[in-house]
């Protein structure tokens, strides 16, 4: 399999940079968006990683999301997984969402479990019947997948797979699809952090390469584009923060981050917006109990003491987050610098931690244009220091 990165791609496509938004051509026939009546723009909100009852103001940047997309005219909403714990104390975050448009979208992600809550507490929750689905919007399908089931042989820390039950069901729906399909998952397909068993997925997608528009995910909280075989695959950043690690754990974004998708089969080109932000001061917030003492150990609600640089957190060590990620790669002068990871680059814990420098971005299809403005977009790079005091420079970053 040919994995191509953005620097390629970039030369391959002939990329235009822009300052306000991304956008690529339809990878799919316009022909599959039937008659012209069906050939209208779509446009769809999506938020994903909000956190809620994880992230101390959770709440107040979903309210930010759902007031913005009240301005603008959608034809759905959709939050790609990590929403908020399924569960009566954070009811509130679904009925909000639900009740904010009559087309709306869940995706499950790994901390829907947390605190032993299940599936079935977000189908309750949520207003859904299963954890992967289909939803058609006129003449576009969507397809949400489940990438939290159990079975790969190398599992550690969260389940991170699409088991055989799951890709059967896919694969039919591939074959039986007769319009343009946007693949939604919280884990992603391709890239950094993707599912388990990524590459028997992606052969699966490529076989069905004319019918997909995009396949798009959260969970990593860094943004980035990439194809692999003829199939398109976008990171969509966190609403909330980027995972720093060490004792400052998670730096917010300062405004949540959040975006739309608009389709449009009459000039055969997606477009991804941007939105700008800024660091916060670094802080570590009281994670939430699930609210249910049958379904939490004591050591949920055993908080340590502040100390300097760091606010307040849990000890419990089953919600003790996993070991740091690997920062994206540096910024370069090129603005098509490479996706993925760079080993020798990692996020480094200090007084006050200092979040590294890096450039990610959006690409794809064909005509691609890169969002401007500061720390928190789509494409671009971004530096500063998680405590707040410099502002992001270059083009604009939708952290994840």
């Amino acid at each position: 399999m040919t994995n191509t990165t953005r620097r390629a791609a970039l030369k391959t496509l002939g990329a235009t940079i822009g300052a306000t938004c991304a956008s690529f051509s339809l990878p799919v026939d316009a022909q599959l968006f039937a008659s012209d009546n069906l050939k209208q723009p779509i446009r769809i909100g999506v938020i994903t990683d909000l956190h809620g009852g994880l992230a101390v103001d959770a709440e107040s940047r979903l309210d930010s999301f759902l007031k913005a997309m009240q301005d603008i005219e959608t034809d759905a909403l959709v939050q790609l997984g990590d929403f908020a714990y399924p569960n009566q104390k954070h009811q509130l975050f679904a009925d909000k969402f639900n009740s904010a448009h009559e087309n709306t979208v869940h995706v499950i992600g790994n901390h829907e479990f947390d605190f032993n809550l299940t599936r079935e507490d977000c189908y309750k929750a949520w207003g859904i019947k299963s954890a992967y689905y289909v939803r058609d919007l006129g003449n576009l399908r969507l397809i949400v997948l489940d990438g939290n089931e159990t079975g790969s042989p190398t599992q550690k820390g969260y389940p991170s797979f699409i088991g055989h039950k799951q890709k059967e069901w896919l694969e039919k729906e591939l074959k039986a699809a007769d319009r343009p399909l946007l693949i939604l998952s919280h884990q992603p397909l391709a890239g950094v952090h993707a599912v388990q068993n990524a590459g028997e997925i992606q052969v699966l997608l490529t076989r069905h390469q004319h019918k997909i528009l995009l396949c798009i995910n959260g969970h990593t909280h860094v943004d980035s584009l990439l194809q692999v075989d003829g199939v398109t695959y976008l990171h969509v950043n966190s609403a909330s923060y980027y995972w720093v690690g060490g004792k400052t754990r998670m730096a917010y974004y300062k405004d949540p981050l959040f975006t739309t998708l608009t389709i449009d089969p009459e000039k055969a080109i997606v477009t991804v917006e941007s939105k700008a932000s800024t660091w916060t001061a670094a802080t570590q917030p009281a994670m939430s109990c699930s609210g249910s003492s049958s379904s939490c150990c004591r050591r949920c609600a055993r908080q340590t003491r502040p100390s300097s640089g760091a606010a307040t957190g849990t000890r419990a060590r089953h919600h003790r987050p996993r070991a740091q990620r690997p920062a994206p790669n540096p910024s370069a002068a090129n603005p098509a610098a490479r996706l993925g990871p760079n080993p020798a680059q990692r996020n480094r814990t200090r007084s006050p931690p200092v979040q590294p420098k890096w450039r990610a971005g959006s690409m794809a299809g064909g005509r691609v244009a890169r969002p401007g403005g500061r720390s928190g977009q789509v494409g671009g790079r971004a530096a500063g220091r998680p405590g707040g005091a410099r502002r992001a420079r270059g083009h604009a970053n939708l952290f994840i």
